[in-house]
Formats: structure tokens, C-alpha cells, sequence
């Protein structure tokens, strides 16, 4: 029984790539496994992106500035809230609160961590996750630095924030010779 020529030539091309493939390194099949890797998690980025790319603008309109501490705590608290233990309505909340990057204007925040130099030097800059809750929305800060329609439109879609606070020896750290916690940072722009 004779063999057609094409199924040898199959065969000999089979025998050839398996022998290729053992012959490699180690490194290089560790190259190649990356380079797919690395081509994948760019395509999921570029996915990504383009999922939210309609989100590039910041929001302009938010004053980047230090904070009362208070104001901080309950964005803090309700970044916790809704994370540990969510309701159900926390979970309806959770839907709504997005937000994938948060800038802060440079020389504002670079005063504010000179000031918190100057004033403890062992401080160390912690960056807290916080939501801006309607509770937030309602404090004496919220209402100074940000207008009516500001406060309704975070009241209404509650955003995830950062707020960077000033600690040392695991506690808010204090202006020199009080109990007063130096400010907090935060009222980014938001992204989206």
C-alpha cells in the first residue's frame, strides 16, 4: 500500500515543528508566553479605554484644596459603608459610583504637603478612598467650595474619591501643641 506524497510531506512538517519547539530554550518559550501575554493585556487595555474613553474631560469646575477633616471622615465612612457590608441600596449606589481617576492641581497640593512638612515633620501622606455621599454633600466644606449644581449632580451620582491625610504613629497628625488634625486634600477633578 502506497503512501500519497502530501501526507508524507505533512508528517515530515509535524515531525519538524515539534522537533523545533523542543530544541528552544526555556527562555525563549518564556518570551514567546510573554509577548502573548503582553499582546492580550494590551488588547484589554485598549478595550478598556475605548469602553470609557468618552470620560477623557475632567471636571474642571472642582476646586483641588485642602479639606476639614471632618468632611474627609464622612467621604472616608461612606467609601467604607458601602464596601464592607453593602444594602441593597448601597449596592444601587455602588452602580452609580464610578470613577477611575481623580487630578489634583499641582501647586495647590504641593503647598499642602509643604505645609504638613513644615508643621510634622514625621508625617507620612496616607491616600484614603472615599465616596461623595449625600451626608458629604451637606457639610459646611461642601457647601463653601462647591456650587448648588455641584452638589446636586454628586448627590444625585455619587462619585469615588481619594483624599490624601497627613498620619503619624498610626493616628491623624496634629498642628504642633493641639488636638487638631491638620486638613485633609481632596476636591479633585474627577475622571470620568
Amino acid at each position: 500500500m502506497k503512501t500519497k506524497p502530501k501526507n508524507w510531506t505533512a508528517l515530515v512538517l509535524f515531525l519538524a515543528s515539534c522537533i523545533f519547539f523542543s530544541c528552544t530554550s526555556k527562555d525563549d518559550q518564556q518570551d514567546l508566553a510573554l509577548a502573548t501575554t503582553d499582546s492580550i493585556l494590551q488588547a484589554d487595555s485598549i478595550k478598556w479605554h475605548r469602553l470609557f474613553e468618552g470620560g477623557d474631560k475632567l471636571t474642571k469646575d472642582f476646586l483641588s484644596r485642602p479639606v476639614d477633616t471632618l468632611f474627609a471622615r464622612l467621604c472616608m465612612n461612606g467609601f467604607q459603608r458601602l464596601y464592607r457590608k453593602p444594602t441593597n441600596a448601597d449596592l444601587k449606589v455602588l452602580e452609580k459610583a464610578y470613577t477611575w481617576a481623580v487630578s489634583f492641581e499641582g501647586d495647590s497640593l504641593t503647598n499642602w504637603l509643604y505645609n504638613v512638612r513644615a508643621l510634622d515633620q514625621g508625617a507620612e501622606i496616607r491616600v484614603c478612598f472615599g465616596v461623595y455621599t449625600k451626608e458629604a454633600m451637606d457639610h459646611p466644606t461642601a457647601r463653601t467650595h462647591l456650587n448648588n449644581a455641584q452638589r446636586d449632580s454628586l448627590i444625585a451620582k455619587p462619585r469615588l474619591t481619594v483624599i490624601l491625610r497627613a498620619y503619624k504613629n498610626n493616628k491623624p497628625a496634629l498642628f504642633p501643641n493641639t488636638a487638631k488634625p491638620l486638613p485633609a486634600y481632596n476636591l479633585g477633578s474627577l475622571k470620568p
